[in-house]
């Protein structure tokens, strides 16, 4: 099937796509079926949202290292009674305490945590003279063992973007299904209404037969106990077409329910599918492309692919935690003095500092937390790579049985249409007897019905190559590429 039109995933459609005054036959392509379920199938909509809201982890998980601003202000307020001997009596001391800061603080991925802080605090007392202070601090602190480096430090950001690989792949996995769904429902659908047509032609012959029996017995050439079997027989036929009818109107629903949102307009539309039924598009493609096609464009082989990554940065992570946590720190501090706020930041540039440098260290006796956490990620990582090996095992498989499946349908259409062949000069033959007299109209009748069936049959193997070759690009995640829809 060659179809020169990209359909793109876009937005769903708000509303139906079947006007309410379409109660006519809907002429509907496989085309226009697939283009309509990628715009409103209600199941793909709810889908398309995964990828959007897994991405938003990513940005969670970059947020580590954004910078962080922090502003303290306090005030404090003291009153004591104490007894001033110098003067023989109480004397109530009050000090009043004011204080500031405002921070700022980065984490990098190298391990290094830079923080900077501007801090002022004032004191007023009846007891002793003001006094203000100012200073400037610079904290830089950097891990030498757990959390050095980048490689560390990124995984959560790195497995936030595989995650969204995954879901995106999902997508995929899900527009593919719901593809081959709509094109095999098609397709059933087709076959559905010419099950119909056979078996009304089918009912036909039965009746005619039975009026044939009924007269013969009213002029006395046949027994009465003849007509039970002719009813029988109409009654069966009649059985048959209402099967086949429920089966029409079954699929029809299903079509419809794949391919609208769902309103009342929509189920009540009556489909008339307009692509034929003409030889499939099937390039025979050997067995080695097929296989070398699944190993590229399997959704799910790829999800597998990105989740062995995702386990190899797990391990990562985890070995790192076995570390001891050793980390050097340095803060520089810079201060100004006076008896007023102003004057104090004037006297910043005065030799007043303070310094401190060090190593902080921290190791849990035992460390089993740390211990299990990275065997638990190195038997995940040995399982999804086990996993990804079997999981390539059996779409090998599913390719190789889908494959062998088209080559024998074609046999069978072979088959089949040389049936249909015999059916048609079986009919031819029964014409020209009946012209000279030596046939009847039911013997011609029941020819036609024999030929009908095996059309119908014919096509019912041709619709069953498609399907095969729907199954086998699903199977081998090639079926949205060959029609030309593009993920956004």
């Amino acid at each position: 099937m060659k179809w020169l039109t990209r359909l793109v995933i876009l937005s769903g459609l708000s509303g139906s796509l079947l006007a309410a005054e379409t109660m006519k036959p809907l002429d509907l392509s496989i085309e226009q079926a697939v283009l309509m379920a990628l715009e409103s199938n209600l199941s793909l909509k709810v889908q398309r949202f995964q990828p959007q809201i897994t991405k938003t982890f990513e940005e969670l998980e970059a947020a580590r290292f954004d910078t962080s601003l922090s502003a303290d202000i306090s005030a404090n307020f003291e009153s004591q009674p104490q007894l001033a001997t110098s003067i023989g009596g109480d004397l109530e001391l009050k000090t009043d305490n004011y204080s500031s800061s405002l921070g700022l603080e980065r984490q990098f991925s190298t391990g290094t945590t830079l923080s900077g802080e501007i801090s002022s605090r004032n004191n007023h007392s009846n007891s002793s003279a003001d006094s203000d202070q100012l200073r400037i601090g610079l904290t830089l602190t950097q891990a030498l063992l757990r959390g050095l480096g980048s490689e560390v430090n990124l995984v959560g950001i790195q497995q936030a973007q595989l995650d969204t690989q995954i879901s995106r792949y999902e997508l995929q996995g899900f527009a593919e299904s719901l593809v081959g769904d709509v094109e095999q429902r098609y397709w059933e659908y087709v076959l559905a209404l010419q099950q119909e047509h056979i078996f009304e032609q089918a009912l036909d012959v039965a009746e005619q037969q039975r009026d044939v029996v009924l007269t013969r017995i009213e002029v006395g050439l046949l027994a009465e106990t003849e007509s039970p079997s002719a009813e029988a027989e109409v009654a069966r036929r009649y059985r048959g077409l209402v099967e086949a009818r429920f089966a029409k109107e079954k699929l029809r629903l299903q079509l419809i329910g794949h391919i609208t949102i769902g309103t009342e307009q929509d189920w009540q539309a009556i489909i008339t599918p307009v692509t034929q039924v003409v030889e499939s598009d099937y390039s025979a493609e050997s067995i080695t492309e097929h296989l070398a096609l699944a190993q590229q464009l399997r959704p799910e082989l790829k999800e597998a692919e990105l989740r062995q990554q995702r386990g190899d940065l797990e391990v990562v992570q985890t070995r790192n935690a076995l570390l001891p946590k050793l980390d050097f720190f340095l803060h520089l501090g810079k201060s100004g003095y006076s008896d007023s706020f102003s004057d104090a930041s004037s006297n910043i540039n005065q030799d007043s500092y303070d310094a401190s440098v060090g190593l902080n260290f921290l190791m849990p006796i035992g460390n089993r937390a740390a211990e299990s956490d990275n065997q638990r990620a190195q038997l995940s990582l040995k399982q999804t790579r086990a996993s990804l090996k079997n999981l390539l095992h059996l779409v090998q498989l599913d390719v190789r049985v889908a494959y062998s499946e088209l080559q024998l349908v074609q046999e069978k259409i072979d088959a089949a249409t040389v049936t249909r062949k015999l059916h048609l000069e079986t009919l031819r033959a029964e014409n020209e007897k009946f012209k000279v007299g030596r046939s009847t109209t039911i013997e011609v009748a029941l020819a036609q019905r024999d030929l009908l069936q095996a059309q119908l049959d014919e096509m019912e193997t041709r619709i069953e190559q498609k399907k095969a070759a729907i199954r086998l690009y699903q199977l081998e995640g090639s079926l949205l590429k060959r029609r030309g829809v593009v993920l956004p």
